[in-house]
């Protein structure tokens, strides 16, 4: 397996577990606001950790896995 494979399977990994984190703090998201009885942010309630937490979490799966899929650069060749 070459650098740059290892490289991309690294990140899609990291991103699968990213997005499975974010799926869990949204589930402790939605718990919450069921706990509290109202939506995070609506009104004077203010948003919780895991709302913030779930929304970071996602945002960096889709960052890792766009740099997974992305297409693979080579360096151009100067000529002397």
């Amino acid at each position: 397996m070459s650098r740059n494979a290892a490289e991309r399977a690294a990140l899609a990994l990291a991103g699968l577990m990213l997005l499975a984190s974010a799926l869990i703090t949204g589930r402790l998201a939605f718990e919450h606001m069921q706990l509290a009885g109202s939506l995070c942010g609506s009104g004077a309630a203010p948003h919780c950790g895991w709302c913030v937490a779930a929304v970071a979490l996602a945002v960096l799966a889709a960052f890792s896995a766009a740099a997974a899929l992305a297409p693979v650069r080579t360096p151009e060749r100067v000529r002397a």
